[in-house]
């Protein structure tokens, strides 16, 4: 039984010898994965963080490219309204074309604006 025993002895110390290994392997892969689970959310908000930025840097230049564009339109209309009124362009106004107002002011002045009659519908 001697031989019996040894080997069941030998086979014992061999399976807690594999078991202290499995525990040791054990702790080290919860060590990792506690390193790991602290790591992970840093990683996110670093890739969070940047992805953000980004698209704010494309947010922040896109309003001042359409109010720049919608600054020119109002100008352009107000060229164009002022042309519409004057009569005129500003290289005709600069020639010492007259506009509306001079005009008016110039027929009032000399008499010969005549008023269209008004009809009474008394």
């Amino acid at each position: 039984m001697t031989k019996e025993a040894d080997e069941l002895k030998a086979a014992t110390d061999n399976a807690l010898k594999l078991l202290a290994d499995v525990r040791g392997a054990t702790k080290d892969l919860r060590q990792a994965m506690k390193e790991h689970r602290e790591t992970i959310p840093m990683i996110v908000r670093e890739e969070l963080a940047r992805e953000v930025e980004k698209e704010l840097n494309v947010l922040k230049d896109e309003p001042k490219a359409a109010t720049a564009k919608a600054v020119a339109g109002v100008f352009k209309r107000f060229d164009e309204l002022t042309d519409l009124l004057m009569k005129g362009t500003r290289a005709d106004r600069r020639q010492g074309k007259l506009d509306i107002d001079a005009l008016i002011r110039n027929v009032a002045m000399s008499g010969d604006f005549v008023p269209a009659p008004t009809e009474d519908k008394g």
